[in-house]
């Protein structure tokens, strides 16, 4: 975790560069400024901010979704990798529901500021697909690698993280089942798109069917796992109200718990702090 020194508004097209001040009690991390950013929290950002994200913790993430830290570079190995399996995964659905079936798939460009759902603000998100026949069945796809195979699709262990994620789309689209299906990259289609992200050769731009063709790549390349869950809408509620708090802690009153930092964390924001 890496502290901006600044928070960037958008306000009505003007930048404008607010200077991030913390100041610590014995509970809270305070962050002092005019200026507050109102993010989304999408399904992702929910789980971050329950702390049920082994990579970071809760507090980074809530300083993460206000901007006041640095993100991570993007690697477009993980953007190519998740396309492919969203186009292979809607193969695979059409393959299991029947020529007959309805079945949608989404892109976040395609909705107003990356937000399929803005009445459900500030919660957000875009359901990778959605099946609207033979049933109202929206279906959240997680790319693998193939190691990963045997952990989840033949010992049923599957990530907490991403079940919550999955459970807070079908909480968005309004059903109270929800689909996650897990496409598992072949070692060589792995290698194939890491060496293409490497040379910064992908030329298909969101056209992942025509990016498939022209690799060669076939449903041979890659093993699926489906399955449906229930959406338990209590339980959903509950994390939801919890993330909500947190969120509004930092909004409405410019503080985060320090409990929900590590160690290494908090000594990084102690050196910032000392450091103004």
């Amino acid at each position: 975790m890496e502290l901006n020194k600044s928070v960037l508004d958008y306000n009505n097209g003007n930048l404008k560069y607010h200077k991030i001040k913390l100041s610590q009690d014995k509970e809270f991390l305070h962050y002092k400024t005019d200026y507050v950013k109102t993010p989304k929290i999408s399904s992702h950002t929910l789980v971050d901010m329950l702390g049920k994200n082994k990579w970071t913790s809760a507090g980074a993430a809530i300083l993460s979704n206000f901007g006041l830290t640095k993100r991570s570079p993007f690697d477009p190995y993980q953007g190519y990798k998740g396309g492919i399996a969203e186009e292979f995964a809607g193969r695979y659905l059409r393959r299991k529901f029947g020529p007959n079936a309805d079945i949608e798939a989404f892109t976040v460009s395609q909705f107003k500021n990356f937000n399929q759902f803005p009445e459900a603000a500030p919660f957000s998100g875009v359901l990778d697909i959605m099946v609207h026949e033979p049933l109202k069945l929206p279906v959240e796809v997680k790319s693998k690698e193939m190691k990963d195979y045997e952990w989840i699709a033949l010992k049923h262990m599957y990530p907490q993280d991403q079940l919550l994620q999955g459970a807070n789309q079908a909480m968005l689209a309004g059903v109270d089942r929800y689909m996650m299906l897990w496409v598992f990259l072949s070692k060589s289609t792995s290698d194939l798109l890491r060496e293409i992200a490497k040379q910064d050769l992908w030329i298909w731009g969101e056209d992942y069917a025509q990016a498939a063709k022209d690799l060669e790549l076939e449903d041979s390349d890659f093993k699926f796992h489906s399955k449906e869950f229930p959406m338990d809408s209590r339980l959903m509620n509950a994390y939801r109200e919890k993330a909500l708090k947190r969120y509004e802690e930092f909004h409405k009153h410019r503080r985060v718990d320090r409990r929900l930092f590590t160690a290494a964390e908090w000594k990084e924001i102690k050196k910032y702090i000392e450091a103004q």
